[in-house]
């Protein structure tokens, strides 16, 4: 098999999914090409996108692991756009996102039974826990530790076969902006700062483990040195990269940054 005929493998969440349309904005024209398709047109070749919206990144990892050991060997290069680390699916079908079930009007659309009666547990992980005096740094270590063991592991596995990575996060995989709404919501005041949400997750278990040349934007934090291609510190613009004022998801020119971004470091990890 020659260069030509491999591909890349990318996967995700809505930040990556072909088939995106927003709920905020239904008749929004968001045939667009998306960022997996824009990358492969810079690197002249094609493009396999396993993105779906919704998913965690256990589903976003598992999917990537399942593909590689089955087409290792055509795969050029395999692209991953984490999500939020709060996120889980259960039995590979039912998609939780916490925050959306505890944050009032975050989207108009009306929730799933399941979504419904996980609202409890919801609450629990994200008001009761991520935003408590005394327990919050020991649960966000745990989404730390989660979000960063699958990074470690898509490592091993690509390098293992040989394969070209770039990891990066889309979302994720804490914002402290989404941890202070929340709290203004609820009319607490949240317990830590955007400094002190950073240093936990330099903290974390296996954060030293993680190889920084295939990470876009390690570690994440601006406080840490790091940044995320659709936050302001990633040069993302939300005034013109965004669907709407109320769908914060990449619009046609916000594709493009994060396929720009991911075409220039590749540049510099493969070139």
């Amino acid at each position: 098999m020659t260069k030509k005929d491999k591909y890349i493998l990318a996967v995700g969440d809505s930040f990556t999914d072909r088939d995106f349309k927003s709920v905020e904005y239904p008749d929004y024209d968001c045939s667009y090409k998306k960022w997996p398709e824009l990358l492969a047109n810079r690197l002249q070749t094609n493009v396999i996108n396993l993105g779906r919206c919704g998913v965690d990144n256990d589903y976003i990892l598992n999917s990537a692991y399942d593909h590689i050991l089955d087409n290792h060997e055509k795969i050029e290069l395999v692209v991953v756009g984490m999500t939020e680390g709060w996120r889980f699916t259960v039995y590979n079908s039912f998609l939780i996102n916490p925050i959306a079930l505890v944050k009032e009007n975050i989207s108009i659309r009306k929730w799933h039974d399941y979504e419904n009666a996980v609202e409890p547990l919801s609450k629990f992980i994200m008001v009761d826990r991520l935003l408590s005096p005394t327990d919050w740094a020991r649960y966000a270590q745990t989404m730390f530790s989660h979000f960063i063991s699958h990074i470690i592991r898509i490592q091993k596995l690509c390098k293992t076969f040989g394969l070209k990575l770039i990891v990066t996060p889309l979302l994720g995989p804490i914002s402290y902006g989404a941890m202070w709404n929340i709290a203004k919501d609820y009319g607490i005041t949240i317990p830590y700062d955007s400094r002190q949400l950073a240093q936990e997750f330099s903290k974390t278990v296996g954060f030293y483990d993680v190889d920084p040349a295939t990470v876009l934007g390690w570690p994440f934090y601006p406080h840490l040195g790091g940044h995320f291609l659709t936050e302001g510190s990633g040069g993302f613009d939300f005034a013109t990269m965004k669907v709407g004022p109320n769908d914060g998801h990449p619009n046609k020119l916000g594709h493009e940054h994060i396929a720009n971004g991911i075409y220039n470091f590749y540049g510099k990890a493969y070139l």
